[in-house]
This record gives structure tokens, C-alpha cells and sequence, in this order.
């Protein structure tokens, strides 16, 4: 990629510190790109029109349209110490433009009233009238020009917004503040050169702030740059930093390259100076790949006539630029190394990558004097070589910034075991022949998994191979004077030694194979161990131990089947979030109503405690159409009710007298079938005479009793009726509509009219007492006792009787009932 033209003319401007149109024959007006672009007051050599990259060339050939037509100010000392104030020998005038001259001279400070900087109150004091004049100068002047005095600091000069240029060498500044000029937008060139200055801030010149073309800090004595000092986004023509002492690059803010973004161009000078290492900009500038360093192609970096080690440091860039080599050629690049001996007084271009190493030493992790260890960024290895060292354990490796991969040569020691470091994965090559290793465990080998070579040979106290091995590469793998168990735990080395064929020179271990004694590897053969016996026994015994245990529960799930789809539809119905149906009833209550005691509990006390809660009931004994079909009408009903509520007695499934099935048993699958059918459908089973599953046929009714999703009278708690109206959930309702009744029958019914339903059948039992209504619903243990009104064809209930026989449920109630009878 071609360097922009402005590089080309480099060494012209090099030589040239301020520029005048005056000098060129042709120019036309030019804008800067960033800060100032606003600038009227530029000229461009016409010769850039011609250039691919015009800004570029641009940026470099320019002049300022008022060269050599500035008005001078004049310094006057005010003390023997070196201090000044400007005068002006005339007043402001504002189509004039200023430049403070005074070189060569014994000036200690810039002028006391430059931006006013001075507060020492004896000076502003006697020179009051100068120190307010000279404030409507400072957005005129231009140019500062204090060259060869014994200025030691550079204040803040932010007043002087129209700053082009500032004229400092040969002076003796020791230290440059990245806030003495950084909102200076029109600065474009300073020198600074032949100063004494030891540092300079990070972005002092690299801020977003500036514009700056041309900067020298060349022949001062930095040993130490912040690289955010060389970047800009906005380019420049020309950066030196050339005889300095600088040693180091650094990057203090920890900024970052912003691949996204364009750099440059620009020219930075580092010669002669001290580097020796060169600098490692994936570091310097956080990147995650070399390559992206090419962002900073369009910069020129000369680091020529520096004591540079051309070592691995040097390898990572010189990798990168080799193709740049080929087709760009600089001076500036015709970089010649100094040391390794063997490659001193070769320029870099004509180095061998193999040749860039670097030996790595006790504080980068080497095992000193034991190990010797060398980074060759080329190969990607770090080559460490601790053989015949004594050594007792495997060493820690060093860290490279360079390389990934180890090479690692621990052969003729006295190891025994390899332990389980990090690093194992890394290791390219492993040599661990000539040890006393006993074993190597199956972690270890898989960490190894990446080991492109591993030598074990001559390890004679190891007896076994770990299974990991059979992936690995057998022609890679060396096991030279090795005698390993090969048995019934080993029978994959038969397949891994006649893997892949070795050359000739491959030496393979040797087995030591029961009852056969020693043989080559590759004659090894399991068919020879009678393993088959004992590996089917065992796979036999696996199979049917599986085998057993699939059949325990597939016969446990098929014994508990019902029990199983009772509670995942129970779970089904938790999770349903849908909309409900309306239906017409809220619960269709199944019985046997030919069992007396369980028919005046549910029409007497059931049936009322439901009915006063709103809850809408089909009731088959009552609300059945005589002469109908009983199985359509139930199912239809079932079908429209939302709970089907089961009184489980002793005689719910026993047959009839006649040898027929009960009603109640289709009543039971016509609900069990909606229930598993509908997700919004439920069942609640109210168990009345204390039936176990065992008393039970029919088996869904028995898994509902074994998951004890019912009602049972064994309720302690005397809440019986509460428990079904949990189960059974709150009823649905109509709005209640005012009891305006059909007056006239001749008169058509309005829509109000036909909606209108009475609440209460004439057969329902009404209570005067409503506290005895109340107890009534929420004890279970009593029995109502009626009595017919010979004045009303209404039934009136007397309070009910609180006493409980200490006997079963039923014989309670029949007994309570039979006594009750007979007082009537």
C-alpha cells in the first residue's frame, strides 16, 4: 500500500521550520480536516490537486496567507531574574495580526502578561495598564518566537486562541503539561528541540483537540514515550523525536486502537535514540491480532541508528511487513540490527524469521540454571530443554508474549510421576524418555491430547498405558525398550499398534501378555486371553440387571397407571390458565339413591348447604325425565356439568337384585371419561362409608382412593361440607335480576321475564332459623328433623340435634333417623 504523497517530500520539509507562501509559485485556499477546519487563512501547493490523497499533501504543503505581514511586539525585562512583560508601540487594531519575538536572550519565563499568567503582585502592580492592554491582542497573535533564552516552564497559553505557531528551542525546559496549549485549534507547528526535557505528558499532542503538522522535540533527553503522543486522527506531516534517550514506549491511559476508525498519516522520527527491544505494539495498543496493527499503515516510524536487539520482539512486525517489503521501499525501513552477534550489521529486511529468538530468563518463568529456554515466535514454540538435570518433578514453563506452543525436553531425569499442570495442553512436543515414571494417569493423557509428538521411551518402570493413548497417533508416539501388560484391560492395543504403518525405524514396546509371556507389540493378539468369558459375563449381568429393573417399572407404572394419569391430570388442570366454559350446571351429584341413609344426606343436608351457595345442581332422581333414555340423558348432563360429584357408598357398584349393573356405574364412566377428556372438568369423590382400595372393583375409583384426592367422613375437623365446596370451587352465577314475576298471562313475557328462575324448588326445605342454617352447613354430624305445617303445604325445620352416638356414621343416621320416624 502506497505511503500518501506528503511522505514523499518529507526530507524538503524536514529541513524548512516555518513556510511562506512566498515560496511557492502557485497555491490555491485550503481547508484542514478536524479542528480549525474553519480557517480561511491556509494556502495548498498546487502541485497536491494532482495527488490521489489531496488533504494529505496538503497537510504537509501548506502556508499561512499572512507570512511576513505580522505586526512585532517587543519584551521588556521588568526584574534581573529573567522576567518580561510585551508592549506594544501602538494600539490594537483589528485587521492587524501579532507575533511576540525575543530570541537569543536571558528571558527566564514567558512575558508575565501572556494570558496573565503572572500573579506575583509587585509585577502586576507596576505594569498594570500593560497587563490590561495586552488582553485585546491576545486573540490576534500568531506566532510566538522565544528561541535560545533560558525559559525553564510553558504556562498555560489557551488565551492566545489564534495561535499558529510557538518557537521554544534552545531553551531549557525540563517538563511539557498536556494543558499548556491543547484547546489551541489553529496551532499548527511547535519546536521545542535542544531543550532539557525529561517527559511530556500523554495526549499532549495526539488530543482531538489539536491540529497540529509539524512538532520537534528532537535533542532533548525523554527517556520514556506515552504512544498516544504519535497517534492522531487527523494526520500530521512530521513528528521528532530523534536524539532523545528514549529507551520505552509506553501507554499509560490504556487507550486502545479503534480499528473502526482512521489514523494518520504522518512521519515520526525515533533515531538515535536507546531502544533496544523493539516495541510491541499488540500490546501497546490492547490488539487482539497482529494484523490489525494495520490501521497505522499509513504512519511512517523511523527507528533507525538505535542499539536495536533484533531478537523476537522483532519477529510478530517484521511477519507482518514482509509482503510490504516487496513492493514499498523507504529509507527509513532499511533498519540495521546491532545485536545478536551472529546477526549484527544485517538490516532487517534481509533477516531470517527463524533467526529472530529470544532466550527467556528466570523472571519470565525459566528454571534457572536447570532449564534453558527460548521463544521462537516463527515456530510459535517456546523450546524448553531441562534434560539431564536431576530433576524430580516436571518444571514450570515460562510465559511468552510471542509464542502459544512448548516444546519441552525433560528426558534423562529422575521423574516418576507427571503431574497435572496447566500448560500440559499446550505442549506441542513432550520428551520424557529415559525416567523412572511409574504411571501416567488418564487426566494427564488427556490434557497430552494435543501433543503432536510424545516420547516415553525407556521408562522400564512403567508397566500399563492409559486407554486415552488409542487416539493418538501411534507412529508419533515413541515407546522404545518398553514392557507393557497387555491383558483383558488392555485389549485396544491390539487395534491401536495396526492402526497406521510406521517406517521402518519406528521400534515398538514389547507385551507382557499372561500366560504367553513376552512378544513384540505387533503380535499381540486378545483372541488369545480368553477375555470373551468374563467381558460376557459382566455384559451379560448388565444387560439383565437393565432388563430387571425396566420391568419392575413398567410393571409398577401399569399396576399404578390410573394413579399415575389421576395426578398428571391433576397437574394439568393447575397449569390451565384458559378461559373456563360456562356450562348449565355447576355439579352433577351420583349416587345410589336406593340406599336410604345416603339419599337423605345428600337431598337433606348435601343438597340445601349446596343450593343456599348458588351452586346450580343436576340431581338424576329428580331432575331425570320420567320414561326417558337414562344413559343419554346422564351423559348429556355430565356433558354440561363442570364437577361431578361422587358419593361413594358400599352399594355404589354392587349389583342390583335383578343381576343388573347400577346406574350409578355408567354415571361413573360417563364423568371419568370428561374428566380425562376436558381439563376443565373435575371429579370430587366423597368417600361415605370409609372405603378402603381393596373393598373397591372398579380401578379408577381405587387409584382415587390410594391418591386420597377425595372427601372422606373420617374428617376429624367436622368441615365436610367446606372441603367439597373447596374441591368443588365457587359456583357460577348469574347477576341477580329483580323478581318482577309474570303479572298478566295473557301478556307477552318480556326478555327479563323468561330469564327470571326461581332459586328454590318448592321441595327444597326452607329454615326459619338462619343461624341454625349456618350450623347446619357447617357440621356434618347432625340429622335434620322435619315437620309438615298442617296450615302450609311448606316444610318448616326445627333446630337440628347436636348430639353424636359414639358409633359409624351410617348407624347414627339411621338410628337418629328411625327414632325421628317414629315421633312423627
Amino acid at each position: 500500500m502506497r505511503l500518501k504523497a506528503c511522505l514523499l517530500f518529507l526530507f524538503t520539509w524536514y529541513c524548512v521550520n516555518v513556510f511562506s507562501c512566498v515560496r511557492y509559485s502557485d497555491t490555491y485556499p485550503w481547508k484542514p480536516d478536524g479542528p480549525g477546519k474553519d480557517r480561511e487563512d491556509l494556502a495548498c501547493h498546487i502541485g497536491c490537486k494532482y495527488e490521489v490523497e489531496e488533504s494529505d499533501c496538503c497537510r504537509c504543503w501548506n502556508c499561512a496567507i499572512w507570512a511576513g505581514t505580522e505586526v512585532d511586539l517587543f519584551v521588556e525585562f521588568v526584574t534581573i531574574l529573567g522576567k518580561g512583560v510585551v508592549l506594544s508601540e501602538e494600539t490594537y487594531n483589528e485587521s492587524s495580526i501579532y507575533k511576540i519575538e525575543h530570541t537569543h536572550s536571558d528571558l527566564t519565563d514567558l512575558p508575565s502578561n501572556i494570558c496573565n499568567w503572572d500573579s506575583e503582585p509587585f509585577i502586576r502592580d507596576l505594569y498594570e495598564d500593560e497587563f490590561d492592554n495586552m488582553q485585546a491582542f491576545w486573540p490576534a497573535v500568531v506566532e510566538l518566537d522565544f528561541q535560545y533564552n533560558r525559559i525553564r516552564r510553558l504556562q498555560d497559553i489557551n488565551c492566545l486562541t489564534k495561535l499558529d505557531a510557538v518557537n521554544l528551542q534552545g531553551n531549557k525546559l525540563t517538563y511539557v503539561s498536556n494543558h499548556s496549549f491543547h484547546n489551541l485549534i489553529y496551532l499548527r507547528t511547535i519546536n521545542f528541540t535542544n531543550n532539557q526535557i525529561q517527559y511530556i505528558d500523554p495526549s499532549t499532542i495526539g488530543t482531538p483537540t489539536l491540529n497540529l503538522i509539524n512538532v520537534d522535540f528532537s535533542h532533548n533527553i525523554m527517556t520514556e514515550l506515552d504512544i498516544m503522543n504519535v497517534l492522531s486522527h487527523f494526520g500530521y506531516c512530521v513528528l521528532d523525536f530523534s536524539h532523545n534517550d528514549i529507551s520505552h514506549l509506553t501507554n499509560k491511559p490504556q487507550q486502545s486502537l479503534n480499528v473502526s476508525k482512521k489514523y494518520g498519516p504522518g512521519f515520526t522520527s525515533f533515531r538515535n535514540n536507546e531502544i533496544v527491544e523493539f516495541p510491541n505494539f499488540k500490546v501497546l495498543f490492547h490488539l487482539e491480532k497482529m494484523s490489525q496493527l494495520g490501521k497505522l499503515i499509513e504512519f511512517g516510524f523511523d527507528f533507525r541508528e538505535n542499539p536495536l536487539n533484533c531478537d523476537c520482539a522483532f519477529q510478530p512486525i517484521l511477519s507482518q511487513a514482509e509482503h510490504i517489503f516487496l513492493v514499498i521501499m523507504r529509507n527509513y525501513m532499511d533498519i540495521i540490527c546491532q545485536s545478536p552477534p551472529d546477526l549484527e550489521g544485517i538490516s532487517i529486511r534481509n533477516v531470517d524469521l527463524d533467526r529472530l529468538l529470544c532466550q527467556l530468563p528466570a523472571s519470565a518463568g525459566c528454571k534457572k540454571p536447570e532449564c534453558l529456554c527460548i521463544d521462537k515466535p516463527n515456530d510459535g514454540r517456546i523450546y524448553v530443554d531441562c534434560s539431564n538435570s536431576d530433576l524430580g518433578e516436571v518444571p514450570d514453563v515460562p510465559y511468552s508474549e510471542y509464542s502459544s506452543h512448548i516444546y519441552l525436553n525433560i528426558s534423562d531425569n529422575r521423574i516418576n510421576t507427571i503431574r497435572n499442570v496447566s500448560y500440559l495442553s499446550t505442549i506441542d512436543v513432550i520428551d520424557l524418555s529415559k525416567n523412572d515414571i511409574v504411571e501416567i494417569p488418564s487426566e494427564v493423557a488427556n490434557l497430552l491430547e494435543n501433543a503432536s509428538v510424545i516420547d516415553i521411551s525407556d521408562n522400564l518402570r512403567l508397566k500399563s498405558l492409559p486407554r486415552e493413548f488409542q487416539r493418538r497417533d501411534i507412529c508419533k508416539t515413541f515407546m522404545r525398550n518398553l514392557v507393557i501388560r497387555c491383558d483383558c484391560n488392555s485389549t485396544w492395543i491390539q487395534t491401536w499398534v495396526h492402526s497406521k504403518p510406521c517406517n521402518s525405524s519406528y521400534v515398538f514396546f514389547m507385551c507382557d501378555v499372561p500366560d504367553h509371556g513376552l512378544m513384540p507389540a505387533l503380535s499381540f493378539n486378545a483372541d488369545e486371553l480368553n477375555c470373551f468369558s468374563t467381558n460376557y459375563f459382566l455384559l451379560a449381568t448388565w444387560i439383565v440387571g437393565v432388563l430387571i429393573v425396566l420391568m419392575l417399572l413398567s410393571v409398577t407404572a401399569y399396576y399404578l397407571r390410573y394413579e399415575i394419569l389421576i395426578l398428571y391430570l391433576r397437574i394439568r388442570k393447575l397449569k390451565f390458565n384458559k378461559v373456563v366454559p360456562q356450562y348449565n350446571y355447576d355439579v352433577f351429584i351420583s349416587y345410589n339413591d336406593n340406599d336410604d341413609s345416603v339419599r337423605m344426606w345428600v337431598e337433606k343436608t348435601l343438597l340445601y348447604c349446596l343450593q343456599r351457595e348458588k351452586y346450580s345442581i343436576f340431581l338424576p332422581n329428580r331432575d331425570l325425565v320420567i320414561g326417558g333414555d337414562r344413559n343419554m340423558e346422564v351423559n348429556a348432563a355430565i356433558l354440561n356439568s363442570r364437577n361431578a360429584l361422587v358419593v361413594l357408598s358400599d352399594s355404589y357398584t354392587e349389583q342390583r337384585e335383578d343381576g343388573m349393573r347400577p346406574w350409578t356405574e355408567n354415571e361413573w364412566k360417563f364423568s371419568w371419561n370428561n374428566f380425562k377428556t376436558y381439563v376443565c372438568k373435575n371429579i370430587v369423590l366423597v368417600n361415605f362409608d370409609h372405603a378402603s382400595p381393596s373393598d373397591i372393583e372398579y380401578p379408577p375409583i381405587r387409584a382415587y382412593l390410594r391418591v386420597g384426592c377425595t372427601v372422606c367422613f373420617k374428617n376429624n375437623k367436622r368441615c365436610i361440607i367446606q372441603e367439597i365446596r373447596t374441591k368443588l370451587g365457587p359456583p357460577f352465577r348469574l347477576p341477580e335480576l329483580p323478581d318482577i314475576g309474570l303479572h298478566n298471562k295473557n301478556t307477552k313475557p318480556s326478555l327479563i321475564e323468561l330469564f327470571v328462575v326461581p332459586t328454590i324448588d318448592n321441595d327444597i326445605v326452607r329454615y326459619q332459623d338462619e343461624e341454625s342454617d349456618e350450623e347446619l352447613c357447617k357440621t356434618d354430624y347432625i340429622t335434620s328433623r322435619y315437620r309438615r305445617n298442617n296450615n302450609s303445604n311448606k316444610r318448616h325445620a326445627i333446630k337440628p340435634v347436636l348430639t353424636q352416638p359414639k358409633c359409624q356414621y351410617r348407624q347414627c343416621y339411621a338410628c337418629q333417623r328411625s327414632i325421628e320416624d317414629h315421633k312423627q
